[in-house]
Parts: structure tokens; C-alpha cells; sequence
């Protein structure tokens, strides 16, 4: 048994508006553990605005907080992450309870898996009720960034948030990334066969001036990469709310405005001509109507939207019980740092699964790929895992676990027999 004496905050580095603290939950009987938490300030807050309202939070966490926790049982997991949200919400943090609450409860959940000598994956077992295991463990897929465009580049090239690649033929999860890897590489040579340069850096605005252009672009590093669309498919995030205005889809870069019926004309040739499986964002939020549509009309190509995955971002419980009543829907993306504790997104991904509906772990460009994303994937059964990037070597590190994570599941997914805890009936599989 070990408990938490005290917690210690600090401010690490800042890119703004991001801005990461450090959080130290120091232990009686075991070395301390660390979390880092991203923090998005409102950019127009004044150099000294964003000073005090760190050091506020810095404050809260390493004062009020640690006092809070002190002395709870680090095997008191669901009590301590309701108390933590509680209190949170409780200081007017804003937006910034939901990553500091992930960061805390993680940071506790690492300390108490190594104080009962499990594995991570085997501890994140336990907080969620699992189906039996079924006799074919099929590891998470790696979903990587290609291209991004949008209102984060400023519109230039493409007016999508996101196209990635998907390795769909992959037998295991280091052949993916290796895929990925390559395809990244051949996306990153034709940019510079054919693209203009502008002070040195590439000008992407001559080379994508359209959005057909710029999946084009990927599908032929796919060929490059020596891959067919047996072998590695596209994901396009459209984040279609960025572009939506006055009632109307505005595509800077395809010169066009749209209504919602003529957008899903525009969508059906999009999928008719690129191999495409997974779609986000597509439409305004709640717009069932729309994905309707667009469903009708492409139920016979040879990759079926239907097996794609078309999901909406969930960031809140009411927004999480919309999506999950919405049928046409049937993948949630879950961003651990937007949901909140581990408590919270065990829940979320347990009624997902019961609802017949894909989960899909997204790692945003500013959060920390780790092992704690890593063995949530494992331990959870989330078929997907959607990165920034692979170009940080942490990435890299951290996928290279996945594989090993993955590989031990397989091996003993069929052995491990279930067994119910006592605390609460409910059937728990221990896979690893």
C-alpha cells in the first residue's frame, strides 16, 4: 500500500498558447511519478494575464490540491479521480480541468500498476468490464498524418484539417508504422519535386491550389512507397465546422460555396475517386441528415462508406450521449486530454463498445504521445490510434511499445481465464 504525500507543479516550456506544466505526485512508498499537461491560454491574454493565470494554477495544484489528496490510497482510484474532477470544477479552471484531471489520474494509475508489479495494460483491465476475450487479439491500427491544411495552415493548400494514412493491410502494428513511415517519405519527395520554394521553405500554395489535388498527392506517395489501396488506405479529417459559415460550406481553396446536399456530391466523388475508409467531421455537428445522404449514395463502391468509420469528436457527456443515440454515426473519437479522468473514459469507451459503435483514440499535435495512450489502446480494445505525426522520436519509441504490448496480448489472450471482482460483480478479463 503506498499514498500520495504531496503533489508538486511547475512550468516546464511554452510554445504559445500552449503551455506545459509538470505534475509530480510524490508517493510514501514509491518513487514519484510525472504527467506533463498542455494548457491552451487564450491567445488574447496579455503577457502578464498569462503569467498570473499560471501561476494560479501552479498554485491550485501544488497547494490546494495536494492537500486535498494527501494521504488517500493510490488503490482508491475511482474515488480519488471523482474527487479530483469535483474539485477542479470547483476553481473556475475552464477548459483546463479535463487535461489536468488525465494527467493526475494517469500519473496515479502508472504508481499504483508498478506498486502491484503489473503491467499497464493489465492494471487499465481492471476499470472497465471487458467481454470474453475472444481467441484472435487484433492489435490497433496506427493512423498517421499526411498532410494537414485547414484553419491551422491558414488555409493554404487545402481546405481539410487532415489526410492520413491508414495501413488497413498491415499484419502487425510495426509493419504499419513502417508503412506509414514510408509513404510519409515519398509525401515529403514529391513535395519537393514539384512545389516552389519561398525563402527557403516550401511553398505548398503552388503545388496543393485544391483538395483533389492534395489527396492525389498522397495517393500517389502511396504507389511511391511501393503500397497499393490493399495495403494502406486514406483518412480524411475535414472539420467541416471550420469552414461552415452563414449557413453555408465555404472551400477557400476550391473557390466553391456549398450547400449541404451539393457538398454531399461533393463528398460522394471524392470517395468514388480516392481510397478513403475513414471520414471525420463531414458536416456540421448534429447534422444527421447530412450523413445520410451521403451514405445513400455510395453503398456500392467497392469500400462501402458503411465499413468506414464516420464519427464525431466527443468532448462532454451530453455531447457523448448525442453521438451515441446517432445512428448513422458509427465511430467516436475519444481525445483523452479533452475527456477528462480515466474513470470518465473507461465509461465512455465501455458504452461505445456496447453500442456496436468504433472507438478511435486521437493524440493531438500539442499532447503527449506515451505509454499511458499506449496501454489504453491495449487494455480497451481500441481498433484505432490517430497521430499527429512520426516524426518525433518519442513517437516512434512509443509505437515500437505498442507492437510489444500488442504481441504479448496475442500470445496470451486465449490463456488468461476471467474472474469477477469481488468489489462489484463485474466480470474483468486479464489479458496480459
Amino acid at each position: 500500500m503506498s499514498q500520495i504525500t504531496h503533489l508538486h507543479a511547475r512550468r516546464v516550456f511554452a510554445v504559445a498558447p500552449k503551455y506545459c506544466i509538470e505534475i509530480t505526485v510524490h508517493l510514501s512508498k514509491q518513487p514519484s511519478v510525472s504527467a506533463m499537461v498542455y494548457l491552451d491560454l487564450q491567445p488574447c491574454l496579455g503577457k502578464s494575464q498569462v503569467q498570473s493565470e499560471l501561476s494560479r494554477i501552479i498554485n491550485i495544484l501544488t497547494a490546494d490540491l495536494s492537500a486535498l489528496l494527501a494521504g488517500m490510497d493510490t488503490r482508491q482510484q475511482a474515488y480519488i479521480d471523482d474527487m479530483l474532477t469535483a474539485f477542479l470544477q470547483q476553481q473556475a479552471l475552464q477548459n483546463h480541468v479535463a487535461p489536468i484531471a488525465f494527467a493526475i489520474s494517469s500519473a496515479i494509475t502508472k504508481a499504483d500498476a508498478k506498486i502491484n508489479a503489473l503491467p499497464l495494460p493489465s492494471y487499465l483491465s481492471q476499470m472497465m468490464p471487458k467481454r470474453p476475450p475472444s481467441k484472435q487479439f487484433k492489435p490497433p491500427m496506427v493512423m498517421v498524418n499526411l498532410l494537414s491544411g485547414g484553419l491551422i495552415r491558414h488555409w493554404r493548400g487545402c481546405d481539410f484539417a487532415e489526410i492520413l494514412a491508414v495501413p488497413v493491410g498491415a499484419k502487425s502494428v510495426l509493419q504499419g508504422i513502417t508503412w506509414c513511415q514510408q509513404v510519409q517519405q515519398a509525401v515529403t519527395e514529391n513535395l519537393f519535386k514539384t512545389s516552389t520554394f519561398n525563402n527557403g521553405s516550401i511553398d505548398v500554395e503552388t503545388l496543393l491550389d485544391g483538395n483533389f489535388q492534395a489527396l492525389a498527392l498522397c495517393q500517389q506517395s502511396i504507389f511511391d512507397a511501393g503500397l497499393d489501396e490493399q495495403d494502406m488506405m486514406l483518412a480524411v479529417n475535414v472539420d467541416a465546422p471550420q469552414f461552415f459559415i452563414n449557413g453555408e460550406y465555404v472551400l477557400r481553396n476550391e473557390q466553391q460555396t456549398f450547400s449541404q446536399t451539393d457538398l454531399v456530391a461533393y463528398y460522394q466523388q471524392m470517395l468514388q475517386r480516392f481510397p478513403i475508409i475513414y471520414l471525420q467531421n463531414a458536416f456540421v455537428d448534429n447534422n444527421d441528415l447530412g450523413w445520410q445522404q451521403l451514405l445513400q449514395g455510395v453503398r456500392n463502391r467497392v469500400w462501402p462508406l458503411a465499413a468506414a468509420h464516420l464519427e464525431q469528436e466527443v468532448c462532454s457527456a451530453s455531447q457523448f450521449k448525442k453521438r451515441l443515440k446517432q445512428q448513422t454515426i458509427n465511430t467516436l473519437v475519444i481525445t483523452p486530454n479533452k475527456t477528462g479522468d480515466l474513470g470518465q473514459i473507461s465509461h465512455y469507451i465501455s458504452r461505445a463498445q456496447q453500442a456496436n459503435k468504433q472507438v478511435v483514440i486521437n493524440v493531438p499535435e500539442q499532447q503527449v504521445f506515451d505509454e499511458m495512450l499506449v496501454a489504453l489502446a491495449i487494455a480497451w480494445r481500441v481498433p484505432f490510434i490517430k497521430l499527429p505525426a512520426l516524426t518525433s522520436a518519442e513517437h516512434v519509441r512509443h509505437c515500437n511499445q505498442l507492437e510489444q504490448y500488442a504481441c504479448q496480448a496475442k500470445k496470451t489472450v486465449a490463456k488468461l481465464p476471467l474472474r469477477s471482482s469481488k468489489s462489484d460483480n463485474k466480470v474483468i478479463a486479464y489479458f496480459l
